[in-house]
């Protein structure tokens, strides 16, 4: 792909990942495996409170595509199956994605986007017995774009959604920013996020407000590089809640995934603790 403006979806994906990414108040634990021919087997059993899902997929790449097979089941005993194939550049720049989930076999989803140096655009279309019809763009350079987020429900033949947002870029100081407006613009986010050229830590905040309530979310998160094998993560919200994750690889096929959960205002309240296993063979 040409280096340009990124997906509209992605204009915050670097602050997303530092705040949420692989944080749980769960247990999960996910085993991944290889074969000679380039098949990726994945299995992973997963607990929450009362709810379970045990998930298995598989992943083949043959030169520029891939496909994806998942199977799923949670603890409502609802078995899903979701079939992923994506085409990459079939002609310079443009991606596919066909999305097709079973049993719900009127469900699926056709997908193409498209980049160049001043321009990244996506389509979809959610095949359902009423389908709704997705738009996305953003224009500009990899340090600045400005873009908009529309969807079209046949249905009702309304807009469900129509979103605008503006990113921006520091190379100097290797710093991203974003600001969208959401929810047919009740909603405004703005983010901010800042890494060192070595990438041994980062740092960056989040906040999301409603227009008409004014009622506030404020989050901020930063990862340290402890070590070459060991990896923190604090995040912390305006509504007193502390999360600390550690990120620890045994080595090159086992990884530890520990995080917990407090309330810093009521320090009578339950701790909530989450662990991931990892293994690679």
């Amino acid at each position: 792909m040409a280096e340009g403006p990124v997906l509209h979806h992605d204009m915050d994906k670097k602050i997303r990942d530092l705040l949420y990414k692989d944080y749980t108040s769960g247990h999960k634990v996910i085993i991944t495996s290889h074969t000679p021919s380039g098949l990726e087997i994945t299995s992973s059993v997963a607990h929450k409170d009362d709810a379970f899902s045990v998930g298995y997929g598989t992943q083949l790449k043959n030169e520029n595509i891939t496909t994806n097979i998942k199977v799923g089941v949670d603890s409502n005993k609802i078995l899903q199956h979701i079939i992923s194939i994506i085409v990459d550049e079939p002609v310079p720049g443009l991606k596919a994605i066909f999305n097709y989930i079973l049993p719900y076999n009127r469900y699926g989803k056709i997908e193409l986007q498209y980049r160049n140096k001043y321009a990244a655009i996506s389509t979809s279309l959610i095949t359902t017995v009423n389908p709704i019809v997705n738009f996305s763009s953003l224009f500009g350079s990899k340090y600045f774009g400005l873009g908009i987020d529309i969807s079209f429900d046949s249905a009702s033949r309304n807009f469900i959604k129509h979103n605008a947002g503006l990113y921006w870029f520091a190379n100097c100081i290797n710093c991203t920013s974003s600001l969208t407006l959401n929810n047919k613009g009740d909603n405004l986010t703005g983010s901010i996020f800042h890494t060192n050229k070595k990438r041994t830590y980062a740092v960056g905040s989040e906040f999301c407000g409603n227009i008409y309530s004014q009622e506030l979310t404020l989050t901020v998160g930063l990862q340290c590089v402890l070590n070459p094998q060991t990896l923190m993560k604090v995040r912390w919200n305006n509504h007193d809640k502390v999360n600390v994750l550690i990120h620890h690889d045994v080595n090159s096929r086992t990884r530890f995934i520990v995080s917990g959960e407090m309330k810093t205002m009521d320090i009578e309240s339950d701790v909530k603790l989450g662990l991931a296993l990892v293994l690679k063979s």
